[in-house]
């Protein structure tokens, strides 16, 4: 087979032998997921990586909740929140329960949420798409499916996160 280009300005390395599909570097599948997808899922049948994707996602996450909480304030948070779940609370408790969630131990629980809740949605999104394409006859394994999700998951939660 002879070299492509898939609309990044550079060359794509020729197919091995046993490769499915077409070999792209990380920076290619980087930009190449926001403009020209379908070469980017096809090179995950020869190099399934999802890694990259998932630190950008988690950093973007983590970085708009740490934003949001210095913003906003913690403890702004905290008392809209006890106000919205429990809204016939004596004021004094509400003060005390609020005095407790503004503790190091919640404000950690706080930042350290969003890295936990973003590893279990790669984690149970890839299966459901292992799952999903297994359901349709098709072969995939583990790593493909999670590298799917992780790099169809990039332009959406970028945009997100920048909106």
């Amino acid at each position: 087979m002879s070299d492509q280009n898939y609309g990044t300005g550079e060359t794509v390395a020729p197919l091995s032998a046993n490769a499915d599909g077409p070999v792209l570097s990380t920076p290619q599948t980087l930009s190449g997921i926001f403009f020209e997808p379908g070469p980017v899922f096809e090179s995950f049948r020869s190099r399934p990586r999802f890694l990259v994707a998932a630190l950008i996602i988690t950093l973007a996450i983590t970085t708009f909740q740490f934003l949001f909480i210095q913003r906003v304030g913690y403890e702004n948070i905290a008392r809209a929140q006890m106000e919205s779940r429990a809204p016939d609370m004596d004021p004094a408790q509400r003060e005390q329960v609020i005095e407790q969630q503004s503790g190091p131990f919640f404000k950690a629980l706080a930042y350290l949420t969003p890295l936990i809740g973003v590893c279990l949605i790669f984690l149970i999104g890839g299966a459901l798409y292992l799952l999903g394409t297994l359901a349709m006859g098709k072969s995939i394994n583990y790593r493909q499916a999670l590298a799917v999700w992780a790099y169809s998951s990039l332009p959406p939660s970028l945009l997100i996160m920048l909106a």
